[in-house]
């Protein structure tokens, strides 16, 4: 029986691995899991493994405009030499170690959400393509994430 539960799981379920650099330099990885949930490209999984990519997101313009800001700097033809290494350590000092400068997702599909809910740690995304080989063996169920995971 349990063999038979793997055999149908397969169908449907899928792994994630995230990889995430941040401006100090540190690299996270981490990895997880997804289910289809039908095959308008309905997925689920942990509000964890999205909440990363939102941050990256949220990050990317902070991350640009202060890489902008130190370009300037640089070339900044007025600046003494003393005065570019003061704008530069100065602009050091304001940029977040944890703002995420690279993140991606290794998966059977692009897990990029057209649309998506959160409640918690459920996180329900539609699929901008649907993984190769993927069938599903139940319909988004209506209001999923309502009630599932509340503290």
């Amino acid at each position: 029986m349990f063999a038979s539960a793997i055999e149908i799981a397969q169908q449907f379920t899928f792994p994630v691995i995230i990889s995430t650099k941040r401006w100090s330099g540190d690299v996270e990885a981490g990895v997880g899991a997804f289910v289809i949930l039908n095959a308008d490209g309905w997925m689920a999984t942990a509000g964890h493994i999205i909440h990363i990519g939102l941050k990256a997101a949220d990050d990317a313009p902070k991350v640009a405009a202060h890489r902008a800001a130190m370009a300037d700097a640089e070339s900044d033809p007025k600046l003494s030499p003393g005065g570019r290494k003061r704008a530069l350590r100065d602009l050091a000092y304001k940029a977040d170690p944890k703002w995420i400068t690279n993140h991606s997702y290794w998966k059977h599909s692009r897990l990029l959400p057209r649309r998506s809910f959160l409640q918690h740690e459920l996180q329900g995304i539609e699929l901008v393509s649907k993984p190769l080989g993927a069938t599903s063996l139940f319909e988004m169920p209506h209001g999923l994430g309502l009630y599932v995971c509340r503290s």
